[in-house]
């Protein structure tokens, strides 16, 4: 129990004890934070009474009591506001405790409203990235793909199956000497960025003509990590290469 308690207090969760009538036995220091509460108000009064909830997720967690289960381990994610009336996503567990004869329940919340955030816009930025006209490809910092979008597929006839983990020299053509391509890197990694029309090779073998712009990316220690390359048809017209 000594153990239980001080698991309880000190964690980064949201938490309660809750009696088998679902009312709140305790609650740690964090969820008093969220609701902005202290202990006396909230002992005795109903889990799904705490103003926290919006109507329908009270209703929700009140069924969840009502169904006459002992035994429940719920999982779900659900909406709450904090004290000062902000939107929160709560990754919602909860779970049957006995000691000896007697049970009670714990609920425990994290918010997720943060991770909720960043994977929607993943997901939008991956929307723009695999809808946008102009090809895109995502390498490592040898130049190796690590991901590349629809247009680049419809551009260059290789699939992503058959770009990933491939290094882009899959599509160099004969028609630019070993300068060229000295001169390209020295300025990318003299100003971090290189843009320039340059003619490539589909899977086909056919010549192609782009305007590519290839940029570095730098992780915390300054270092490159990936380039971003975004190619532009210049000449729609593709030439067989004899």
């Amino acid at each position: 129990q000594e153990k239980f308690r001080l698991l309880f207090q000190d964690s980064h969760f949201l938490a309660a004890v809750i009696n088998e009538k679902g009312q709140v036995l305790d609650i740690n220091s964090c969820a008093l934070n969220f609701l902005g509460k202290r202990m006396i108000d909230l002992k005795g009064i109903n889990f799904w009474d705490l103003d926290c909830w919006a109507e329908d997720e009270t209703l929700q967690i009140k069924n969840i009591f009502n169904d006459n289960k002992l035994q429940k381990n719920i999982n779900l994610e659900i909406n709450a506001l904090t004290s000062e009336g902000e939107h929160s996503i709560i990754d919602f567990t909860l779970s049957t405790i006995h000691m000896n004869e007697d049970y009670s329940y714990i609920a425990i919340g994290q918010d997720i409203t943060q991770r909720k955030r960043r994977e929607e816009k993943l997901k939008q930025a991956y929307t723009v990235f695999n809808n946008t006209r102009d090809g895109i490809m995502i390498t490592d910092k040898h130049s190796n793909m690590l991901d590349v979008n629809n247009a680049f597929e419809n551009i260059t006839g290789y699939s992503k199956e058959e770009s990933i983990n491939k290094n882009t020299r899959i599509l160099k053509s004969d028609l630019h000497d070993e300068q060229f391509y000295k001169k390209m890197w020295k300025d990318i990694q003299k100003n971090g960025y290189w843009e320039g029309e340059i003619t490539n090779l589909t899977k086909n073998r056919e010549y192609y003509v782009e305007w590519l712009t290839i940029n570095s990316i730098y992780n915390e220690d300054m270092e490159v990590s990936n380039y971003i390359g975004i190619l532009v048809i210049l000449l729609s017209k593709k030439i067989k290469m004899y």
